[in-house]
């Protein structure tokens, strides 16, 4: 990253199919001093949280199949395209993008690659994603250049389950959703 630049000079992809509330402003406090651009599912458009987008960031959109349709495959494929046509000096993903972004991974491997955790352990009760999880946490160290989370116990506890060096994590509480009161 070019720090010599202006600051409107970065551009940063966030790449989101999930944690909207979250997205959402961080992309506007990041617009305020950056380019931002936001790729996400066409199907959250009319969520709350997007509806309070602010003009600064550039929505790129796509339409998510399923995690059983094949299509899935091409759609991954489009994304990286998309995120490589802005051309960003940072890509953040929210808890590793999606199942299958580790197919986008090797395409963007150029760029600094930024992960926010929400959770390390799956929740209870999704057992049969325990084993894909672990699969989408392996190519999330091997990928991501930087792990944030949002509490000392949850880096704790990646760098135990995960095996992941400390200075890699990065500790930075959740942002203000006051937007949505």
């Amino acid at each position: 990253l070019d720090v010599t630049r202006g600051a409107h000079d970065i551009r940063i992809v966030l790449f989101s199919v999930g944690f909207q509330e979250y997205v959402v402003s961080l992309a506007n406090s990041l617009s305020e001093s950056t380019d931002v651009v936001l790729i996400t599912d066409i199907n959250l458009l009319n969520s709350l949280p997007l509806k309070q987008l602010s003009p600064k960031v550039k929505l790129e959109q796509f339409h998510l199949p399923s995690l059983y349709n094949p299509l899935i495959i091409l759609t991954m494929l489009k994304i990286g395209n998309m995120i490589n046509r802005h051309n960003p000096d940072i890509v953040h993903l929210q808890e590793s993008g999606h199942p299958f972004f580790f197919l986008v991974c090797p395409f963007i491997k150029k760029r600094p690659l930024v992960n926010t955790v929400h959770d390390v352990q799956p929740h209870l009760g999704v057992r049969v994603m325990a084993l894909c999880k672990k699969f989408i946490d392996w190519c999330s160290v091997k990928y991501t250049n930087s792990i944030i989370v949002h509490g000392r116990t949850l880096k704790k506890q990646i760098i135990r389950e995960w095996n992941v060096g400390a200075n890699k994590i990065s500790v930075i509480p959740h942002g203000n959703f006051s937007i949505y009161k």
